[in-house]
Order: structure tokens, then sequence, then C-alpha cells
């Protein structure tokens, strides 16, 4: 899988959660911050969000995993912002088919 394609799914993801569950139409770069700054994202909206990113990858039949030990301890956040999480799941899905 191309990282454009991861990009598009998880940014695709994130903002359908954010318009359908929270009414908010916030336009997703790549900088846009998941955890920390000001951009409505509760902890327990991030929680919903990581299930919905693994779910649209299964339908690609990706299967990845963003509760992991690995993603949990990095001490880099996957998490911090939209970027970060498309490098994490890029490597990942990378680190799968090797």
């Amino acid at each position: 899988m191309e990282k454009e394609q991861v990009n598009t799914i998880v940014k695709s993801s994130i903002s359908d959660y954010l318009k359908v569950i929270k009414n908010i139409d916030l336009e997703l770069v790549d900088d846009t911050r998941l955890i920390g700054g000001e951009n409505n994202i509760e902890s327990i909206d991030l929680v919903s969000i990581i299930l919905d990113v693994e779910e649209a990858f299964r339908v690609h039949e990706k299967d990845i995993s963003l509760t992991s030990e690995k993603a949990m301890s990095i001490k880099n956040s996957p998490f911090r912002t939209v970027s970060a999480l498309v490098d994490f799941i890029y490597d990942q899905i990378n680190e799968n088919h090797e």
C-alpha cells in the first residue's frame, strides 16, 4: 500500500468521525494535532478514532494494531499528529509484508 493511500484512509476516517460524532468539519492537514493543542479531540474521541482507523484498514485487508505495546511505548507518540499516525501505520504495514 502506498503512503498516499494510507494518508487518505487515515484522514478520511478521522474526518468522518469528527463530522458524524462531534459535528466538527475540520480540514485535516499533515500537522493537525490529534493529542494536545486546540483540536477538540478528547481522549475518548481518540480511542474511537483509533478503532475507526483500524477498521478502515481491515476493509482494505490490512491488519494493523494501533494499541500495540510498540505504539504505546515509543518515545514520540504516533498519535501526536496526522502525519505521525500515517508514518506509524505505513511502517507497520511494510513490517508485516517484508
